[in-house]
């Protein structure tokens, strides 16, 4: 492939997408993964 295919391929991937929209979703999937490694450990820890 060249730069000219792999580009081509970009664009077609993301027509009709908000680069913005895609940035947020990143940044809340990487927040809720550290909400969910953050509570499994309090609730390791935590055994009656």
């Amino acid at each position: 492939m060249n730069k000219e295919e792999i580009l081509a391929k970009n664009r077609a991937e993301n027509k009709n997408k908000d680069v913005h929209e895609q940035e947020v979703l990143k940044q809340a999937s990487k927040s809720a993964v550290l909400v969910q490694m953050i509570f499994a450990t309090i609730f390791s820890q935590h055994r009656y």
